[in-house]
């Protein structure tokens, strides 16, 4: 059966009310009595399987309320948008453009998380699992030590062109960015980021080089 074909009022005929036997949380953010947790789970033993095997089996099961079993939220669940781009799977990523990326897609194999998708070429579900060692918060959190250090709200040392700077700001009515009080100051904001009404404009108030006895305070160098 192919999941790109089968049409959305069959689902009506299915049961409306089932009820579950195990104890599974419910995501009250995907919708109400959502299991998700046992959703994913079951996506991911289907690895292996035709991804049109995978919808009509999707389509019928017992546990899941009809109003999960849409083409919708399997599309949600499965990366399917997948292709092929210079030797590596690639996923397709039109929300990447408004959160600054320059490219509208994401190299499978660069994946943080635990990924579920569909090979390009067999059509066969797969899961990528990254390799278990330095978490992403981790490294994250080491990229971010090596070029910027959260002194309090709105003050900040920054490295710029290997030079190290105290850099503080303040909100603002006249500012150009959004910011929390954590968020780097200097890294301009996204379009979404500056449509979050709980952050304010700041402006940057202060930009001063350390001297040597506050780069030694804070355990930093100049390049």
């Amino acid at each position: 059966m192919d999941w790109q074909t089968k049409g959305e009022e069959k689902l009506e005929n299915l049961p409306r009310f089932e009820k579950f036997e195990d104890d599974d949380h419910f995501d009250s953010y995907w919708g109400q009595k959502m299991p998700y947790a046992r959703m994913m789970r079951w996506f991911e033993s289907q690895e292996g399987v035709h991804v049109d095997s995978v919808f009509h089996k999707f389509c019928n099961l017992k546990w899941l309320l009809p109003i999960y079993r849409t083409k919708e939220q399997f599309r949600r669940r499965i990366e399917l948008d997948t292709f092929w781009h210079d030797g590596e799977i690639c996923i397709h990523d039109d929300y990447a453009l408004r959160w600054g990326s320059k490219v509208p897609y994401r190299v499978v194999k660069n994946q943080n998380t635990k990924t579920i998708y569909v090979h390009p070429t067999t059509r066969i579900v797969c899961v990528f699992r990254p390799k278990k060692g330095k978490s992403y918060r981790s490294q994250w959190q080491a990229e971010r030590d090596a070029k910027i250090r959260i002194l309090g709200d709105y003050f900040q040392v920054v490295k710029i062109d290997g030079i190290w700077y105290f850099v503080k700001a303040e909100p603002s009515a006249l500012g150009v960015d959004r910011k929390a009080p954590n968020e780097p100051l200097l890294e301009k904001n996204t379009v979404w980021q500056n449509e979050n009404p709980e952050h304010p404009f700041v402006k940057i108030v202060l930009k001063q080089q350390l001297n040597h006895k506050e780069l030694k305070k804070y355990g930093l160098i100049n390049d």
